[in-house]
């Protein structure tokens, strides 16, 4: 709300210590040649004069293995680009006499695949999976190679397709439909490309980027591996539960997307996977397994982000929730960027806001949550709470106060469930009463924060990128099938699936406020959803999907009634970029 101030600043790899593999990518070629010179003299420096010859001639080396044999010569195997077939046939050819080699072969109908990280060569568990996974779809592995950085196997050209698609292709086309599922999601229908060298191209509509998102989703499925083993680490591979969930997810947002209904289509998916029909997952038994230092691990996670220091680094992005001096209170060196908070649940004269059923989140978080207490680190990877409130004074370290930058400037700070100028009370105001609450009214002490990903102190300062993002978790599915069995009439077992959620977050499972089917209807689906998923980025959708977000009003939200605004307008750097897409209607 306030200025900011720029002063302050799967289980595929498991958990493998402190040289964590970071997988790259999965490349594969298609354009290899296979050569094998057969009966070379074993001796000292011949394969260096093999060698030594090729690399005259221009010819670039890639895998090579060498075969020794009883009979005091050896076969020398290596891998050339296809280009250069040729050439090396002429040089053997050329120089069998001087090398006194017996034959020789170039068999071009190879190709390689490999994966590409960091740590490889060393943990020979990745070696494993990677060659189980070929093996799983019946691929023949020619030849291998490894490094620090990659692990490449050499297979028959004719598998490697499957080759790609057990490591790459899929995961790929899950990914694809994800972030074409974001912009439908967002602005409408999208440009459809099928290959990096297509040429620019106008919009699909929304109709036709919902059904190729479809495809690329139920095509990926089936050859996703899975997650077989409770707990095991997520390392940012898509298997088939993610992939099922992201399909479950378009089917659930269907009405918004494309003004159809195909909440049975969701809420199948969602049994399957609750079931274990893509995996093995369940719900974890706290409320903050899938956000804390190790979530990677948490039973509940289908799909994360993994964190990492200077890459991706997810509680990155809480830093806006927090003040410019929220180190005092958190014993830690790096600021905050006091830009994000919770929208308030009272008004400037302190009553909460009654006119709307929509906002208001931390108000509806019961005040027996384990969730609503101020978040306080307890050492050795343990936490409470995930809300700044109140008094920021670090509270294992009371000499450490989080003091005021701008209108309280050298006080400190004291975090309240409200936005309005109260530092302007005496000068240009009068009184509390004459406080407006909008957007342009707030200070630096404005609103509750949210400390969803975790913050250590400075004593266990590497723990501060080990939390994973969690794109997504069980818990969402839980979800999901709750409000299609609500929109079918199920309102009891919709208000079940709720519970098995929401007794985790109170003191032995006593929840004191659980959802009943009497109490449960659109805006209470709607609330749940809030608390539940508060900063995981869907609230607009879930707004969206009962349309309620250009229809009613909360906290300074009032209606416009316009559902053009359902989709943002497209950024000009995209219509700069591409003459053919045209803006959405109504910007």
């Amino acid at each position: 709300m306030s200025e900011n101030n720029n002063q302050s600043m799967g289980d595929l790899f498991p958990d493998l210590g402190p040289e964590v593999p970071i997988i790259s990518g999965v490349a594969h070629d298609s354009t290899e040649s296979l050569a094998t010179v057969r009966r070379v003299p074993n001796e000292p420096g011949m394969a260096a004069k093999v060698f030594t010859m090729l690399a005259e001639a221009g010819v670039n080396v890639d895998m090579i293995v060498q075969a020794s044999a009883s009979t005091g010569t050896a076969d020398i195997s290596f891998t050339v680009p296809g280009t250069a077939a040729a050439k090396v046939q002429e040089v053997l050819q050329e120089k069998q006499g001087e090398l006194g080699f017996q034959s020789f072969d170039v068999d071009p109908n190879v190709g390689k695949v490999a994966v590409v990280g960091v740590g490889m060569k060393t943990h020979s568990g990745l070696a494993a999976k990677f060659f189980n996974a070929l093996s799983d779809k019946g691929v023949n592995v020619l030849m291998i190679s490894t490094s620090e950085i990659r692990i490449a196997a050499l297979v028959p050209l004719e598998q490697l397709n499957d080759a790609v698609k057990a490591d790459h292709i899929n995961q790929l086309n899950a990914i694809t439909a994800y972030f074409y599922m974001r912009g439908l999601d967002y602005f409408g229908g999208m440009p459809i490309y099928y290959s990096v060298d297509d040429d620019l191209c106008a919009r699909s509509t929304a109709r036709e980027t919902y059904a190729h998102i479809e495809t690329l989703l139920k095509d990926a499925i089936p050859a996703l591996s899975k997650k077989t083993t409770l707990g095991a680490s997520e390392d940012g591979y898509i298997k088939q539960a993610a992939a099922a969930a992201l399909l479950a997810q378009l089917y659930f947002n269907a009405v918004a997307y494309i003004g159809e209904e195909h909440f049975d289509e969701c809420a199948e998916i969602c049994r399957d996977i609750i079931g274990g029909v893509y995996g093995t997952y369940e719900l974890d038994k706290t409320w903050y397994g899938p956000h804390c230092f190790d979530n990677n691990t948490s039973p509940e996670v289908i799909w994360t982000v993994p964190s990492e220091n200077s890459k991706v680094e997810w509680n990155w992005y809480f830093k806006y929730f927090y003040h410019y001096s929220a180190y005092e209170y958190f014993g830690i060196e790096t600021a905050g960027y006091n830009g994000f908070m919770l929208t308030p649940s009272l008004d400037p004269q302190g009553r909460y806001y009654t006119q709307w059923k929509l906002g208001n989140p931390y108000q509806k978080f019961n005040d027996k949550d384990l969730r609503k207490k101020p978040y306080r680190y307890l050492a050795s990877r343990k936490y409470e709470g995930m809300f700044l409130v109140g008094d920021q004074t670090n509270p294992n370290n009371p000499s450490q106060q989080c003091l005021g930058q701008k209108e309280y400037s050298g006080k400190v700070i004291n975090l309240v469930d409200q936005v309005a100028r109260f530092s302007e009370v005496g000068t240009k105001y009068n009184s509390v009463a004459e406080l407006t609450s909008t957007m342009a009214d707030g200070e630096e002490n404005s609103g509750i924060r949210l400390v969803k990903s975790p913050q250590p102190n400075l004593a266990d300062n590497m723990l501060r990128w080990n939390p994973d993002c969690p794109v997504i978790r069980l818990s969402e599915i839980y979800y999901m099938l709750a409000e299609c069995e609500l929109r079918a009439g199920d309102k009891k077992t919709a208000a079940g699936l709720i519970n098995q959620v929401r007794g985790r977050n109170f003191e032995g499972g006593a929840d004191p406020n659980p959802v009943t089917a009497d109490n449960l209807d659109e805006y209470r689906m709607l609330d749940e959803w809030m608390i539940e998923f508060l900063g995981e980025g869907r609230r607009r959708t879930d707004l969206i999907r009962w349309d309620k977000f250009v229809t009613e009003s909360w906290w300074d939200h009032t209606p416009l009634n316009d559902k053009n605004k359902n989709l943002f307008p497209i950024p000009n750097s995209a219509i700069s970029a591409n003459n053919l897409i045209e803006q959405n209607p109504g910007y």
